[in-house]
């Protein structure tokens, strides 16, 4: 079984939940036997102009070998200021004019979203494609090339444009293409156009949440969703050698009670809840925070920030906390619980997200917040009952080690690639 991989980067960030994903997925299967070969472009981390004007840096090598994958890297185009700046207003015109709102695009919940998608115009669609890319003409010519070589490609991902260009590139030669897109359902940048074209055409749509799966079959019936789950690193996140005490003697926190928050600094996270959680506790309890600063936004005093911990030393934090705090509206699945549950700490979610909702079950293993007002009470609880929240951290570790390994994540995968493969080399006889 030979399979192609296509990723926008790879091995992409740490602090990336996609990228940390697509690295997992491919390092598994390729240890069940898959020969797989990955292109990317060159880019560690693309770097946003505007929502609809991306650019991809070359700063990675152009070949390179990553847990034993053959990794080559293609340039991706820059596409110059002004026609950036017109695909950006073209794609927010678009989104004003099917659906005004104040933000400049809808905010809606999946079905509109759904429903909206045939009203968006082919142009602003090109544009926000070419916008956002990236546009990697020596990647897809590759495909083009060598696709009839493999026996399935897999590509991602949502809303970036480059998972149907490799799709369109890849059916003239018969070779079914998976798409792994992390959908995030009430995002209106995933529900362009031309991305639901391309799950109707792919041979399969891998989905980490059932929720998911049913989203596609209700709206898309010409999509192939399959729910695949996710995993989380037993070795590093359960491992023995993992220390809550080291983490709170690095960081002077003594006893003091103490929330997580894992993920990107950036409104979409809505860190806003997490911070709102902290200032209503009475009881010297500390925030930390763990991910990227991408507003820049100070932080109230007392919070710590912290940028960027290699995975041994943010599972001694996870360790080290008293309950993750998870407020993001917009995730495909949300691999920061499994990570806190190995540690077996208590989760409070964001119930507006479709996803995480699915994944927690609510006063077993975690708790869900709707309001603003609910994300202060929820941790007040867990903290009035220490012996509850034991009990929702052992709860979903036991979910984590019965239902969510990278194993039975890639032996699903593997699975599906045996399966479309076959029907190919079928339809070829």
């Amino acid at each position: 079984m030979r399979a192609l991989h296509v990723l926008p980067a790879f091995p992409g960030e740490p602090d990336e939940g996609s990228a940390v994903y697509s690295r997992a997925l491919t390092r598994e299967l390729a240890g069940r036997g898959v020969q797989i070969d990955v292109l990317a472009t060159r880019s560690r981390r693309l770097r946003m102009r505007r929502p609809f004007h991306i650019d991809w840096p070359a700063e990675l090598p152009r070949a390179d070998v990553v847990d034993g994958v053959t990794v080559r890297r293609f340039r991706a185009m820059r596409l110059p200021a002004p026609a950036g700046a017109l695909a950006d207003r073209l794609v927010q015109r678009n989104w004003r004019r099917i659906e005004p709102s104040p933000g400049g695009r809808p905010e809606s919940d999946p079905a509109t979203l759904f429903a909206t998608a045939p009203r968006f115009s082919k142009s602003a669609d090109l544009a926000a494609r070419f916008g956002r890319g990236p546009v990697v003409p020596g990647l897809l010519a590759r495909v083009v090339k060598r696709v009839a070589g493999y026996d399935v490609v897999l590509a991602s991902y949502a809303p970036f444009g480059l998972m149907g260009w490799v799709e369109a590139a890849a059916r003239p030669a018969g070779v079914p293409v998976v798409l792994l897109p992390f959908i995030h359902e009430a995002d209106p940048f995933h529900h362009l156009p031309s991305l639901h074209r391309a799950y109707a055409r792919a041979a399969a749509v891998l989905t980490l949440s059932q929720h998911t799966a049913e989203l596609l079959r209700r709206h898309l019936p010409a999509s192939r969703p399959l729910a695949i789950g996710a995993g989380a690193d037993l070795d590093v996140f359960d491992g023995a050698e993992v220390s809550g005490e080291r983490f709170r003697a690095a960081h002077g926190l003594g006893d003091r009670r103490m929330m997580l928050f894992v993920g990107r600094k950036d409104a979409a996270k809505r860190y806003d809840l997490a911070l709102r959680a902290a200032a209503a506790a009475d009881d010297g309890a500390v925030l930390v925070i763990v991910g990227r600063d991408v507003d820049r936004r100070p932080l109230p005093r007392g919070v710590l920030h912290l940028e960027r911990l290699e995975p041994r030393r943010l599972a001694d934090a996870y360790d080290a906390c008293d309950v993750l705090l998870h407020p993001s509206e917009q995730e495909s699945f949300g691999l920061v619980c499994l990570e806190a549950w190995l540690r077996r700490k208590p989760v409070v979610a964001n119930r507006r997200c479709g996803a995480s909702a699915a994944l927690i079950s609510d006063g077993e293993d975690g708790l869900l917040c709707g309001s603003a007002a609910e994300w202060p009470a929820a941790v007040a609880r867990l903290a009035a009952e220490p012996g509850r929240a034991r009990s929702m951290g052992e709860a979903g570790r036991e979910k984590v080690l019965a239902r969510f390994t990278w194993e039975r994540v890639a032996r699903r995968v593997h699975e599906l690639y045996e399966k479309v493969g076959g029907e190919r080399d079928a339809r070829a006889g």
